[in-house]
């Protein structure tokens, strides 16, 4: 079974606002994942959705949240979390 998401909300939500990341707007974002993490992909106007992909390559990520050994989450975001930002 993988990490799901509903299950992290509260710990997402909590990470977005101390770091003013608009949450619902992540939320939106394609996201996937597994046993140990979940991760945020960065969609803009060129993304194709027959291919999931922006120009022939994957979309880029934003965030990507892997479950620590003691169950703690440790959060890594990209360059791109800055198109997340709250003004």
């Amino acid at each position: 079974m993988s990490m799901n998401f509903n299950d992290y909300k509260n710990q997402i939500k909590e990470y977005c606002d101390l770091n003013s990341v608009d949450f619902q707007k992540l939320f939106k974002s394609p996201k996937g994942g597994s046993l140990s993490y979940i991760y945020f992909q960065h969609r803009n106007e060129n993304f194709d959705r027959s291919t999931a992909t922006i120009g022939g390559e994957p979309m880029p990520l934003v965030l990507m949240i892997t479950k620590q050994k003691d169950g703690s989450l440790l959060f890594e975001p990209t360059e791109y979390i800055k198109h997340y930002a709250i003004a």
